[in-house]
């Protein structure tokens, strides 16, 4: 055991140690969580998959698809039976995902750079603002990069290998990290040409080791697809849209420069991300002209189906799998600074970007609330609200509720969202079709998604005010109890 390697893993524990020493009580009321409990909440207790409560509404498709992938539910069962529907548990489980991430970015970045510099990509992809809010929001990114990296790592060994039986070896298990991966997050399918690509660049041909990466790849869906129906429905969220396709291109390059945001000054974070960015891209150009690797062809795939994904418009979160590899490629363009008649020139940029960095995050940091969430599940308003659903209304009622996975894990009962961009005319043939009994509005939250619901729900209101009962009302949430023949009849 040398000692660079018990100085990693000591800087893989802290890191881990911050993240979970720094988990915030409550919970936000962006719900994809939610859908993911239930799905492990219904493999523990040997329920329908995809027997939720929530119901997929076609004209709000980028609510949620109307089932997860089943991995990271899976992942979440033994938590669930040893501690419940306790989301810190989950939270605290999914920080050990992320230390196995860590290591397994440790061991891949080895290869590459030296061992202070992967100690900086480490630190700064771990401590990053984002990444560091991440970690309380109980989402399905870790276990991905997780295995997404693991994939890339194994098939990478796989290709090297001299040995037929050992390149075999590490051909299997890469796909199985691959399916692991897909099995995640549905994107995880772009890991396939990512491999297969690097493979036939390398030799010119599809090896052994490919073969078994596509083949244990395979069987791991085939069982998914044996064991469970799960019906994702992602497709229903593309539109062709020549334009938007551009127009999401085109904010692909700033959401990613959030990841440098300070609190401060768009100035400042500006001049970073562009410094940080020729030097990354200086990285990955001299790594495509010594051959490409599938981390490299990772990087780009990755991006390919974002540009295409409405929901994907100015988002960080689906940019967060390519991170750790910006700073590879940023380490890597400073080492090339010697190579550019600079020899004394690398240690100073190396030094100073990772203090300019740092100097970002602690700006960043100073802006973020720590304390325990407020507005959020576990808010005590929206504690009462639940229960008030559990114990006032029948469990075949039907919510409309702009979070209906939240209101149909903690309440019980079904619910769907109504469209985005909806009026009155328009929302009342969503609740016939629906069969719909509720309205709720939540009054307080400053989340965009609420206020304009309580916006369309109040002209709704006015428009159709004897078919439409308050039956609830706290500061924070309002229920209406709707009468379905008279919105018929209008």
């Amino acid at each position: 055991m040398t000692r660079d390697f018990v100085l990693l893993a000591a800087l893989v524990g802290t890191l881990s140690a911050i993240h979970l020493a720094t988990l915030r009580d409550g919970q936000e009321w962006g719900d994809d969580f939610s859908l993911y409990v239930a799905h492990a909440r219904n493999l523990a207790e040997g329920r329908p998959y995809a027997d939720t409560g929530y119901i997929y509404n076609p004209n709000n498709p980028v609510v949620s698809p109307r089932a997860y992938p089943p991995i990271f539910p899976l992942l979440l069962v033994p938590v669930y039976l040893v501690f419940g529907m306790n989301l810190t548990a989950m939270k605290a489980f999914v920080i050990v995902l992320f230390a196995a991430l860590l290591g397994v970015l440790a061991t891949a970045l080895r290869k590459r750079l030296s061992s202070s510099y992967v100690a900086a990509c480490l630190t700064l992809f771990a401590l990053n603002p984002y990444v560091w809010q991440h970690k309380d929001r109980l989402l399905s990114e870790t276990p991905f990069m997780l295995f997404a990296y693991l994939a890339l790592f194994w098939a990478e060994k796989a290709g090297v290998e001299s040995k037929r039986r050992t390149a075999l070896l590490w051909g299997l298990m890469a796909g199985s990290a691959c399916y692991l991966a897909f099995g995640t997050r549905t994107v995880g399918a772009m890991l396939i040409p990512s491999i297969l690509l690097t493979d036939w660049l390398r030799s010119r041909r599809i090896g052994i080791a490919s073969i078994a990466f596509v083949l244990s790849f395979l069987v791991g869906v085939a069982l998914q697809k044996s064991l469970l129906l799960v019906e994702g429905s992602y497709l229903d969220q593309i539109v062709f849209e020549p334009a938007l396709f551009a127009r999401i291109a085109a904010s692909l390059p700033r959401a990613f420069g959030g990841f440098f945001d300070n609190g401060y000054s768009n100035a400042a974070r500006l001049a970073l991300f562009v410094c940080a960015s020729a030097l990354a891209i200086w990285g990955f150009g001299a790594r495509l002209r010594r051959g490409v690797t599938g981390y490299e062809c990772f990087a780009v795939s990755s991006c390919l189906p974002l540009m295409i994904w409405p929901a994907a418009e100015y988002e960080r979160r689906f940019l967060l799998p390519i991170l750790p590899l910006f700073f590879l490629y940023a380490a890597e363009g400073i080492r090339l600074l010697p190579s550019a008649r600079m020899p004394r020139v690398e240690p100073f940029v190396a030094t100073t970007l990772v203090l300019a960095v740092g100097a970002s995050y602690a700006g960043a940091y100073s802006r973020i609330d720590s304390g325990p969430i407020g507005d959020g599940v576990s808010s005590p308003e929206a504690v009462e609200l639940f229960s008030w659903i559990r114990d006032n209304t029948d469990p075949n009622d039907v919510f409309i509720f702009q979070k209906p996975k939240a209101l149909a894990l903690y309440g019980g009962r079904r619910a769907l969202a109504h469209r985005r961009l909806d009026d009155p005319s328009r929302l009342a043939p969503t609740l016939r079709q629906h069969e719909a009994t509720h309205l709720v509005v939540h009054r307080t939250s400053p989340l965009p998604v609420f206020q304009s619901s309580g916006r369309l729900v109040k002209a709704f209101v006015a428009a159709y005010p004897d078919r439409c009962e308050k039956v609830y009302e706290t500061p924070g949430f309002r229920v209406y109890k709707l009468r379905p023949s008279g919105l018929a009849s209008r």
